[in-house]
């Protein structure tokens, strides 16, 4: 005799490992969701991490179907999401049995049926089939940014030791566009040397941009990178030796691991600027691919970016999205952030406060401290009484630490959650400072007096998100 499957305890057993041991945004979201039974909204968001190849959002998928919660029962879609998920994912253990005893509970006519479905789930949403659509379409030109445009830049100085010491390097800085056209939230994403990041940092503060801008008007976007190249012209290369370093790093990367493959695509992307060496025939987003497709999330993520902003390959929102949501359902900070505020602008994906706020939320949560900061922001100035919220606001600004590398988002929100709290006083004084720290930065005041302006006559700081 055939026995029952109680696939509900296995999932609610898997689905409390998930939810301790995890931190993997709108994955955690859809756990909630089932916890608390809400089926339709659970059902929805793992058919969507699903069909972008995350196996437990698989598992789960072919639980729902098997036992009709979200969706009409359909044993043979139960039979098909899971087995491919165990396929796919190599699970082990309790739900690689579950999968198995699906297929055994059926009869053999059903078993062929079952086996259909599978057949074409695999055709659709195998790792192979995945990667293959999710591919970018790699060329060798950049596209421009449309989005937002440099207005003014600044030319870090060399550092007199650097200088003194003979060497050259480059720094790459990722940052945000704020709706002034500064620049915010700046982190430091590769270095060749320490030496070089505080003149880098320095620099990148003093830029102004034309912000990006939707139908209701200039909004804040986040993930333009910068690379500032320290060459001196007394240094010369030699050719030779340039391309036995690319052949050994080239020749590990091939070997190696997944952490090879991306260093070896973050070499050729920073050798790009220090000459056109004709080296290497391959696009580096094509090393950054391999190790994504291996799963390693600081790739998925250089990827989602570039794919994004068409950075030597063809810009593609959908698969950027993707890219970045598999990063960030790994626990990544800067793809869930990245992620966050682009749905708060609506500006490159489409735009979803509650999404935001999770993935922000997720990221704060393991410490990221822009998540915190712009949590603390939202909750402070939201005209909306559904996600005002001043003690919210409190506790997350702080937690910030006051030497917070951005001071002037530091600033604004200090005095933004001071005000929501009453503090009219101190949030005078903390956007006084924030008009000052921004003279110095060479940004137009009037952004900044603004909200000044409002705090000395005793009110909050209040905005449509």
């Amino acid at each position: 005799m055939k026995m029952p499957i109680n696939m509900r305890a296995v999932f609610l057993s898997i689905a409390l490992l998930f939810i301790s041991n995890s931190v993997w945004g709108n994955f955690d979201d859809a756990m909630d969701a089932y916890v608390n039974e809400q089926f339709a909204d659970a059902f929805s968001q793992f058919e969507h991490l699903a069909k972008i190849g995350i196996t437990d959002a698989q598992f789960n998928l072919g639980v729902m179907y098997y036992r009709g919660e979200g969706v009409e029962r359909d044993i043979f879609k139960g039979y098909g999401w899971t087995a491919l998920a165990v396929k796919n994912g190599e699970l082990s253990g309790q739900r690689a049995d579950i999968a198995a005893q699906i297929y055994n509970s059926l009869n053999e006519q059903q078993q062929s049926k079952a086996q259909l479905v599978l057949d074409d789930l695999s055709k659709k949403y195998s790792k192979e089939a995945i990667f293959k659509v999710l591919e970018p379409n790699f060329v060798f030109e950049s596209t421009p940014d449309t989005k937002v445009k440099v207005l003014k830049k600044v030319v870090p100085k060399y550092p007199g030791k650097m200088n003194r010491q003979g060497e050259i390097g480059w720094v790459d800085v990722m940052y945000g566009v704020a709706r002034d056209g500064s620049t915010r939230n700046h982190r430091i994403i590769a270095s060749s040397h320490e030496g070089f990041n505080k003149t880098s940092l320095k620099a990148i503060k003093k830029w102004q941009y034309q912000p990006a801008k939707t139908e209701s008007g200039p909004v804040e976007v986040y993930g333009q990178t910068m690379r500032f190249v320290y060459h001196l012209t007394r240094i010369t290369f030699n050719e030779r030796k340039v391309r036995k370093m690319v052949d050994k790093q080239r020749e590990e990367a091939e070997k190696g691991s997944a952490l090879q493959k991306y260093h070896f695509a973050s070499f050729l992307s920073g050798l790009r600027s220090f000459g056109d060496f004709d080296l290497e025939t391959r696009n580096y987003n094509e090393w950054y691919f391999e190790a994504a497709v291996e799963g390693f999330s600081p790739a998925e993520f250089q990827l989602g970016k570039n794919v994004l902003r068409g950075n030597l390959c063809s810009a593609d929102s959908a698969k950027s999205l993707a890219w970045l949501q598999r990063a960030a359902n790994q626990g990544l900070t800067d793809a869930q952030y990245m992620l966050a505020i682009e749905m708060l602008s609506g500006v490159r994906f489409e735009k979803n406060i509650d999404a935001a706020i999770s993935w922000l939320t997720r990221a704060a949560d393991i410490g990221d401290e822009p998540s915190m900061l712009k949590l603390a922001w939202i909750y402070a100035t939201s005209q909306d009484q559904a996600y005002f919220d001043n003690k919210q606001a409190m506790n997350y600004f702080q937690r910030v630490p006051d030497d917070y590398n951005d001071q002037l988002s530091y600033l604004e929100v200090a005095a933004a959650v001071h005000a929501a709290n009453k503090d009219f006083d101190r949030a005078s004084e903390l956007q006084n400072q924030a008009v000052k720290l921004a003279e110095t930065y060479g940004l137009s005041l009037a952004y900044y007096e603004k909200p000044l302006g409002l705090y000395e006559g005793k009110k909050e700081w209040l905005e449509v998100l």
